[in-house]
């Protein structure tokens, strides 16, 4: 198999499992940090994608890689149509990728913060202040205020 019959298969590849999705060219392409331009070359063949970013997509994608080099263009039979929280996930996967770790930890910080809002606990400042301390250590600043309204808590790190 030449090279670039093998481009062409992974573009289509990569191509249907974006269409599963409803992902926009535009929006996987920024979910990899390239042009939505040299994104639509991938699809088409024409252009190479790079192991790192065929591992991204395949991440996104929650598949394998060699599922992307697979000559058989059809969608698998055991393979369910993904509904929206799937889509979503796909996407927040991608997007925290490259974060680095006090970045992951402010994402999950606030992940937290959402369910506990969600579920309108009243520990909800007491788990955050926790959170908080358990990650950098420090004492909440002069900008912490609790008016009993768990949207107006400000951290910051001293």
């Amino acid at each position: 198999m030449t090279k670039e019959k093998l481009r062409v298969i992974i573009g289509k590849n990569i191509r249907r499992q974006r269409e599963i999705r409803k992902l926009s060219t535009e929006e996987f392409a920024e979910l990899l940090d390239l042009t939505p331009g040299f994104m639509g070359l991938v699809e088409r063949g024409q252009r190479g994608a790079t192991p790192i970013n065929l591992y991204k997509m395949s991440e996104i994608f929650d598949t394998s890689i060699d599922e992307l080099f697979s000559k058989d263009n059809k969608k698998p039979q055991k393979m369910r149509e993904p509904d929206l929280l799937d889509i979503k996930r796909s996407k927040i996967n991608a997007v925290m990728y490259d974060l680095t770790s006090e970045e992951l930890e402010f994402v999950l910080l606030t992940i937290k913060s959402v369910k506990s809002f969600r579920t309108n606990t009243k520990e909800f400042e007491k788990e955050m202040e926790e959170d908080y301390r358990d990650i950098y250590g420090d004492e909440l600043d002069d900008n912490y205020e609790n008016e009993n309204d768990s949207t107006e808590i400000t951290y910051s790190k001293k």
